[in-house]
């Protein structure tokens, strides 16, 4: 598959094809297996496997064409990432001189204490506009299946990323025929009540435009956390995983089962 970046589709005794010998399909043989590469800018980023062990020929056409679909979604959800962290990093680099800048405005004369400020205010400038890049990026609105999206949500949850994050979603539920959000925490290690607050208002609105919310990935740390201020527990439906968000709305809807073993 590195090689040839194309998906590999195994049916009923896969053992007996050309990975016959591979110690996997030896000691537990699937009914039905698919392998899909993910690329993104001509680079295999991974690989998305999933069996059957129940049923041959699970894998039709258009299932794998949905696969496909999700592979092309994650490739850019780790483009997305691998750009965030190059963000991050020269925004760390300009901040250092910008504070440098500003140290040496002081020994300088009026003249050239007023050109270092104009640069100060352009590095400020664009500083900000990739502030706003960073936060476009670190909470992505990623279609997972028809009518199903999903929101991963990295590091602190403030006010204003709050409300960007709520503004995009339901423009997202707005625009197209969402029927429900998965909001993913597992990049969320810890949460107060403020947060939990927002987290909620972004469960309600969405609830509003008629769509449902899955929240997953919640941390051992959350959860105590959002159990001790009391969150809105009650009205809260969660996963483990996006993955058993997904299983569950899959099977919700009669798109057929599926089993993903890693």
């Amino acid at each position: 598959m590195a090689r040839t970046r194309e998906s590999v589709l195994l049916e009923d005794r896969a053992q007996d094809g050309p990975f016959g010998l591979d110690p996997y399909l030896v000691d537990a043989p699937p009914r039905s297996a698919l392998a899909a590469p993910i690329i993104g800018k001509g680079r295999l980023s991974g690989v998305i496997y999933l069996e059957n062990d129940l049923a041959r020929g699970a894998f039709t056409p258009a299932r794998v064409e949905v696969v496909g679909l999700i592979c092309t979604q994650a490739a850019i959800a780790i483009e997305n990432a691998r750009l965030y962290g190059e963000l991050e990093r020269q925004v760390e680099e300009r901040t250092a001189e910008l504070r440098h800048a500003n140290e040496a405005l002081v020994r300088l004369s009026r003249a050239e204490q007023e050109r270092r400020e104009q640069e100060a205010l352009d590095q400020r400038a664009v500083i900000s506009q990739q502030e706003e890049v960073i936060h476009a990026l670190s909470a992505p609105i990623i279609e997972v299946w028809y009518g199903v999206i999903a929101v991963p949500l990295v590091g602190v949850l403030d006010a204003r990323r709050g409300e960007e994050i709520m503004e995009r979603v339901l423009h997202r539920i707005g625009s197209a025929s969402c029927r429900q959000v998965i909001l993913d925490l597992t990049g969320v290690e810890s949460v107060d009540s403020e947060t939990g607050e927002r987290i909620m208002r972004i469960v309600g609105a969405t609830r509003l435009l008629g769509a449902s919310v899955v929240i997953t990935g919640i941390r051992a740390a959350v959860a105590q956390t959002m159990v001790a201020f009391d969150a809105g527990l009650k009205e809260l439906t969660t996963r483990a995983t996006l993955r058993d968000a997904l299983r569950a709305y899959m099977r919700s809807e009669g798109a057929g089962g599926f089993s993903t073993r890693r």
